[in-house]
């Protein structure tokens, strides 16, 4: 209530405010009545998505042979700060239940945060910490896109999210919580799962789903690709 307070008593001496996709127009002018629709302004996040699009089959196993990634590997990755909005843990219990499945699954968690030392007693707790893999910060996002098969979103809330279009864009099958914008950028079935907020079970079997099948990962990945590409690319 108090930010709330705050963000109305500074938007009334605001020109202009600047919405980064419809879900947080909504949020500004109907949830939490902050705008009037004439200070409004909605303009997506845009991105140079150039090195992502054009990742190669040749580039994808060299980004394997970097990681040290088995290539019968399912290799599910998520990107983003280790801390309590993104809720890793919850991938972590995805993890602990896609490692009782016949396929070789590696988990990548690439970013850190205050919650790493957590988070990987967690792993070890939960007997998944010989599949799980703590990236921390990394500079070279494109070997992380490139080495993944299946990319997974946990975050309790999303605006846009910025490595959901970047694995969308590297061509990637994606999964995520149905949170926030997300469903701005997953806008149907054809361009990734959703699932609901904090449920490790729907979240594992979604990607089990998607595991069993390389076709439908590509198709998937294709389309995704190409949708994101078009909405989110920089220049426009």
């Amino acid at each position: 209530r108090l930010f709330v307070f705050i963000e109305r008593c500074l938007a009334k001496g605001t020109d202009a405010l600047i919405a980064i996709s419809p879900q947080v127009k909504t949020d500004l002018l109907d949830t939490y009545r902050i705008a009037q629709p004439g200070q409004l302004k909605l303009i997506p996040l845009g991105f140079n998505l150039d090195r992502l699009v054009e990742l190669s089959p040749t580039d994808r196993a060299r980004a394997r042979e970097t990681l040290q990634v088995r290539a019968d590997a399912i290799v599910v990755a998520t990107v983003g700060r280790l801390t309590a909005i993104k809720h890793q843990s919850l991938f972590l219990e995805m993890a602990a239940r896609l490692a009782q499945r016949p396929e070789r699954f590696l988990f990548l968690l690439a970013g850190d945060g205050e919650l790493r030392d957590e988070l990987e007693a967690q792993a070890k707790r939960l007997g998944v910490d010989a599949r799980v893999r703590f990236l921390g910060w990394r500079g070279d996002l494109e070997a992380i896109y490139g080495a993944t098969d299946i990319f997974v979103l946990t975050s309790r809330n999303e605006g846009t999210p910025v490595a959901l279009i970047e694995a969308m864009a590297a061509g990637l099958a994606v999964v995520s919580t149905d949170v926030g914008g997300i469903a701005d950028v997953i806008t149907g079935g054809d361009l990734g799962l959703l699932v609901p907020s904090g449920d490790a079970d729907a979240l594992a079997d979604a990607v089990a789903s998607l595991a069993v099948s390389a076709d439908r990962r590509r198709e998937s990945g294709l389309r995704a690709q190409a949708a994101v590409r078009e909405r989110f690319d920089g220049r426009r």
